[in-house]
């Protein structure tokens, strides 16, 4: 094995191999070694991460920082970046078709403009206070002024006053926000027919609300 030293080229023709690495120190078995448009690091003669020809680590072993985490750009396509969550327990109640906040709301901040917001909502507890009235509880899903998707509860219409307490009305959305601006997410609710209140967690049930930004 040649040693080609230039002051245009540096230190070449060398490549060495895992066991037997090009750059090294004292540790005859642990350095730096080259191939074919890689660059390969080896420790105690084995391979333990390489640079490939596309650019990509390749690694052995565990990443560990000292922070025990990695870049979120760094993520790939799909991956959870953060999860925010808000929750309401107050009753709320509604005697007409305008639809008006439920409390139930939570915001987050994007980290790329080009992610995903998974909205999940669990309302709780949709009622009407009127026996044998028919009526129901709509509920909308809101991204700050903008409507996203309507959902609700539409057999509140016979039996007694109170019906479907204990009941919970869920949806799920993923949103393009296409923002790194604060977002916030919040659930309205209205009455169908207006012929009775309705409202939610009368019983105190917790209604609650979940966003997770994914990587796109």
């Amino acid at each position: 094995m040649s040693l080609i030293l230039s002051g245009t080229d540096g230190l070449s023709d060398v490549d060495g191999t895992a066991a037997t690495p090009a750059i090294r120190g004292t540790d005859a078995d642990t350095g730096i070694f080259f191939g074919t448009d890689i660059i390969g690091f080896s420790e105690g003669g084995v391979e333990a991460m390489r640079i490939n020809a596309s650019g990509n680590v390749v690694m052995t072993g565990t990443l560990t920082t000292a922070a025990q985490s990695i870049a979120k750009a760094s993520l790939p396509t799909g991956s959870v970046l953060q999860v925010v969550n808000g929750t309401y327990s107050i009753t709320v109640s509604n005697s007409t078709t305008t639809y008006a906040d439920t409390g139930l709301t939570a915001s987050i901040t994007p980290s790329s403009a080009t992610s995903k917001i998974l909205v999940v909502v669990h309302q709780a507890d949709p009622y009407k206070s009127a026996t044998n009235t028919g009526t129901g509880v709509s509920i909308k899903l809101v991204r700050g002024a903008t409507d996203i998707v309507t959902f609700g509860v539409a057999n509140c219409y016979t039996g007694t006053a109170m019906q479907n307490n204990g009941t919970t009305i869920s949806t799920s959305f993923l949103d393009s926000p296409a923002t790194t601006s604060s977002t916030t997410y919040k659930t309205q609710f209205a009455n169908f027919t207006s012929a009775a209140t309705v409202g939610l967690q009368a019983s105190g049930a917790t209604s609650t609300i979940t966003l997770m930004e994914i990587a796109a």
